[in-house]
């Protein structure tokens, strides 16, 4: 499957990959979302039913269908009030579609100790795996994984060989989710496009706002260089313009050294980039946290010298 998309770019370019917590109005949060979340909605409620997917029934085998379980859960921990925890316990746990939808009256945590696997049934899906929509103060923290189990679908398209084939679910789509915070993830916000020969698109108008990073690989990337397979072009150019994307209040540390990294193309360099209080330290003591960014045109404000690549 792909990774991570967002439904204010689908119409865009569907070779477009994000991963973004989408504020579409100016919303201030805490840098440490978490912390806030706990006052949302005063005191906790006892939710209807349990939060954890194993006591809901759930068997962490990779085989049983665990899908009503999660559903179930998260219908649970949105009815309530304050802050509630979802629990994947250890194990892996196979799901169809989850369309996680709010706005819920309590602030949400996702544990991740098990894995949770992506069917390798096309018919499971609409659109994508995991969507998670109109939800404040979210974090998704823990050991496990959001494993879209991709390899067993790779051979039902065509999209290697061709760019008319059918686009697979993406993993894991966060839209108009807003004091997000993200522990231990391995990928952040990212646009990642490729060349369509027969057309010329732009993606425009993109805030990433209020975001903490807890040990995240390379926070921020725009790559428009990206090349999935064998049949875009791998010298730089592109037909995608990517302009006015903001990056704005995203906290937090960094396990790369490179916080931030905007990769443009050179026949169509990134318009209108602005980072603003971008605050995002590498956590390590051996190298410093840096930048790199290449046709990239905008501004930086409130940002450390070293991040100010813009």
């Amino acid at each position: 499957m792909a990774f991570i998309s967002s439904a204010a770019m689908k119409a865009a370019v569907a070779a477009l990959l994000v991963f973004a917590a989408v504020s579409p109005a100016a919303r201030a949060v805490a840098a440490e979302a978490e912390a806030k979340a706990k006052a949302v909605g005063g005191a906790p409620s006892v939710p209807a039913g349990s939060l954890d997917i194993a006591q809901l029934g759930a068997k962490g085998d990779g085989k049983s269908d665990s899908t009503p379980m999660v559903l179930k859960a998260w219908k649970h921990a949105c009815e309530a009030t304050g802050q509630q925890k979802i629990v994947i316990p250890k194990g892996n746990y196979l799901t169809g579609a989850l369309d996680l939808v709010g706005p819920c009256k309590s602030s949400i945590i996702i544990r991740l100790d098990g894995n949770l696997l992506g069917t390798g049934d096309l018919n499971a899906y609409k659109r994508n795996w995991i969507e998670i929509q109109n939800v404040d103060n979210l974090s998704i923290n823990g050991h496990g994984t959001i494993d879209g189990q991709g390899a067993l679908v790779w051979n039902k398209n065509e999209c290697q060989r061709s760019y008319n084939c059918k686009i697979l679910p993406n993993s894991l789509v966060l839209d108009f989710v807003t004091g997000c915070t993200l522990a231990g993830t391995t990928n952040g916000l990212r646009i990642k496009s490729y060349e369509d020969s027969k057309s010329s698109l732009k993606a425009t108008k993109f805030l990433y706002q209020d975001v903490t990073m807890d040990n995240v690989s390379y926070p921020i990337i725009i790559d428009q260089k990206y090349c999935p397979n064998n049949i875009c072009v791998k010298s730089g150019a592109s037909k995608v313009a990517v302009n006015d994307v903001v990056f704005k209040n995203i906290h937090g540390t960094s396990n790369t050294p490179e916080a931030i990294t905007l990769n443009c193309a050179n026949n169509l360099p990134c318009q209108g980039v602005q980072l603003i209080n971008v605050d995002i330290k590498y956590n390590r003591s051996d190298n410093k946290t840096m930048s790199v960014c290449k046709n990239a045109i905008g501004k930086s404000i409130g940002m450390a010298k070293e991040l100010a690549c813009v």
